[in-house]
């Protein structure tokens, strides 16, 4: 029954385990994973055994990666999509929001995670503040940033965490790995060069909590500050993200709230592009922002393009606030008629 009562419907949920090795947990990503891709083949076959066309929509996403379709999971679909009858359309994501629309408007803080610029010369340096949620919150969540820059330069990287007067530095080619602070915050910094996936290089900085039973402590709240120094500079150009983090109280521990929150540029770093979920960045995959019909504008919240690489993206917009729809997993209906 339906707006397409002809149509067959299939759902796939999806389970993705963590690497054993720490590090490479670490620079592992949700978009990375291949189960993504068994599930997709798991629907093409299903299409293929009907001899029908096939639409999958692709609700899932994070904020880590090029940005530019390298990955290997994106570079798959691309791939899938290569024969007729097949679409898959993916969520552009809800990191859009840079400013509050009043004052219980907190939704920036999972759009901030954005910046971008240029180290125009050997010796110069540009710095972002990297902003950790406390005041009676404790971040228990792994929090982490990435820079993406050219092949062409070397950039070291220099963290100074909050209330510190030493940073902790890596040149290109180092790493920093289990620094653990006084209050029992662990910094972790990879300075790489040549990413396998798309040849540039990479810095990933990651903050993690003390998780030691009975001596729980969420990372230390306040602004961190992140140095990028230029080392060789042919082209100079850098992005940096924020890793996603979806806000969700996991207990408390003396008087504590703890939470998985996510982390943010301040308002001065903060640069409203480039937002869109690295997942939707491929090439023949259509990539779908969140319209209101009501305002007639793209929601405040639905994140931005364009990729890293410069190609526009979203490639469509859809109604997607305050849509009324069926109940669909309802088993409370006797006539199959449902609000």
């Amino acid at each position: 029954n339906g707006v397409c009562p002809k149509a067959e419907i299939a759902a796939v949920l999806i389970d993705v385990p963590q690497p054993e090795d720490e590090r490479e947990g670490r620079q592992f990503t949700f978009s990375d994973s291949s189960r993504i891709i068994h599930a997709v083949e798991y629907l093409l076959g299903i299409a293929r055994e009907k001899n029908k066309p096939i639409s999958i929509n692709i609700s899932l996403g994070t904020n880590g990666g090029g940005h530019d379709g390298s990955s290997g999971v994106t570079r798959w679909l691309d791939m899938a999509l290569t024969e007729p009858g097949r679409s898959i359309c993916i969520a552009v994501g809800n990191s859009g929001q840079e400013k509050s629309l009043n004052d219980q408007d907190f939704g920036w803080r999972s759009g901030r995670i954005h910046t971008s610029g240029k180290i125009v010369s050997k010796g110069l340096d540009k710095e972002l503040d990297w902003v950790v949620v406390g005041n009676g919150v404790a971040d228990v969540s792994e929090n982490e940033l990435e820079v993406w820059y050219s092949a062409q330069d070397r950039f070291s990287v220099e963290v100074l965490p909050p209330g510190e007067s030493r940073w902790l530095k890596a040149s290109p080619q180092e790493f920093i790995e289990n620094k653990r602070l006084r209050d029992g915050t662990t910094v972790s910094i990879y300075n790489e060069l040549y990413n396998p996936a798309n040849g540039i290089n990479s810095i990933s900085i990651y903050l993690s909590p003390n998780l030691e039973p009975g001596n729980i402590r969420g990372i230390r709240s306040g602004i961190w500050r992140v140095r990028l120094v230029g080392e060789e500079i042919r082209n100079g150009d850098f992005h940096c993200w924020i890793e996603r983090d979806d806000p969700q109280e996991v207990g408390r521990d003396e008087g504590h709230r703890l939470l998985r929150f996510p982390s943010f540029f301040s308002e001065k770093t903060n640069v409203d592009s480039h937002s869109i979920s690295s997942l939707a960045c491929g090439s023949s995959t259509v990539a779908v922002s969140n319209y209101d019909h009501l305002t007639n504008r793209i929601n405040i919240s639905s994140s931005q393009g364009p990729t890293r690489d410069g190609r526009f993206k979203p490639d469509i917009a859809a109604p997607g606030s305050n849509i009324v729809a069926a109940k669909g997993f309802s088993n409370d209906a006797e006539n199959g008629l449902q609000k």
